[in-house]
């Protein structure tokens, strides 16, 4: 089932169909809506949704966004250390990324101040190991490393 209704906007949109996923057997009586767009980099995408109460541009609009919000959280994985959310509440997420922030701004300077070679990482891994000696011997340990 497909009722095509181009809204061709910006030369993004190809079209905008509504669809019923599946076939023989194994098919989903429900409609669905496909949107077919092509990229900047002239890639064919096709996003579908069951919001049939937007524009095909908002669709479009809400993948982007929520695109951007994939790669800030891949961001967070890899480079703050974030590999779980404590919390299922959006205040308690807020507050570990937050958190998670100043710790590895606070380790970057900690970094300048000693100027050493060692990665944010290792400094991390060093406080971690060494967090009940005192002050001196990491500071030691990573200013004769610089």
């Amino acid at each position: 089932f497909s009722v095509e209704q181009p809204q061709i906007s910006d030369g993004k949109i190809v079209s905008d169909q509504q669809v019923i996923l599946g076939g023989g057997v194994g098919y989903v009586t429900e409609r669905f809506r496909l949107v077919t767009l092509v990229t900047n980099g002239q890639k064919i995408l096709r996003l579908v949704t069951n919001r049939f109460d937007v524009s095909a541009n908002e669709v479009a609009d809400m993948y982007q966004a929520r695109w951007q919000i994939e790669l800030f959280f891949k961001h967070l994985k890899q480079n703050l250390t974030i590999k779980q959310l404590y919390s299922k509440s959006e205040q308690g997420a807020v507050n570990q990324v937050i958190l998670t922030l100043i710790a590895t701004l606070l380790t970057y300077l900690v970094k300048i101040e000693l100027n050493t070679k060692a990665s944010l990482f290792q400094l991390k891994r060093a406080f971690h190991y060494l967090r009940f000696e005192p002050e001196t011997c990491w500071l030691d340990r990573y200013r004769s490393s610089g």
